[in-house]
């Protein structure tokens, strides 16, 4: 059954679709308040640029026109065109190059936990970094609009050479963050896998 509030249900579109202009996805999670709901969905580029949605009833976010805040280039993926018409796209929260090892966007939650106080309402994501993975924090801009900013955690394991592949984010039903990994560089074969509970 098509909900009856979908955006499209009435024409523009297929009935079922809830948002659309995503090339690939890699986790969402919903953040549930007393006060609201928000839908988070990360997308991970062609070649350029990762991005994080806050994603609305029949929002388009932008694929294949965009990738992330450019304007994407189907025959040099590397060289974003100058400009694209961008009428009716939904803007990410934030988007950022691929940089040093940055590579893929892994998506995460809002932290609602109580353990690490200064992450409080921060919406944590992670990179996949060729391998070796990054954990960010994400916050709102102080006004309605602008970009979120955003800065890397700095997560400390027995293993001096990092976190390895970042393959997901969750959490407990006190908030708490988790996240599960894989051995740095091993690929998708093996029994690596590693499940970290974040602490301060």
């Amino acid at each position: 059954m098509i909900p009856a509030d979908n955006q499209l249900i009435d024409g523009g579109g297929v009935g079922e679709v809830y948002a659309y202009g995503f090339r690939n996805p890699y986790r969402f999670s919903f953040d549930i308040t007393s006060e609201e709901t928000r839908l988070f969905v990360v997308d991970v580029g062609q070649a350029m640029m990762e991005e994080v949605n806050l994603v609305v009833a029949g929002g388009n976010y932008g694929w294949p026109i965009r990738e992330g805040t450019s304007c994407f280039n189907s025959q040099r993926w590397s060289q974003p065109l100058e400009q694209c018409s961008t009428q009716g796209l939904s803007e990410p929260i934030l988007a950022y190059p691929h940089q040093d090892d940055l590579s893929a966007v892994i998506g995460g939650v809002v932290y609602r936990g109580t353990s690490i106080p200064e992450l409080n309402g921060s919406y944590i994501f992670g990179d996949w970094g060729r391998g070796n993975g990054h954990v960010f924090a994400a916050y709102p801009p102080t006004s309605d609009s602008g970009d979120w900013d955003f800065m890397e955690i700095q997560v400390e394991t027995a293993n001096e050479s990092g976190v390895g592949q970042l393959l997901g984010i969750g959490q407990d039903k006190t908030g708490e963050l988790y996240l599960l990994t894989k051995d740095p560089g091993v690929g998708p074969v093996g029994d690596s896998g590693k499940l970290y509970k974040i602490v301060p």
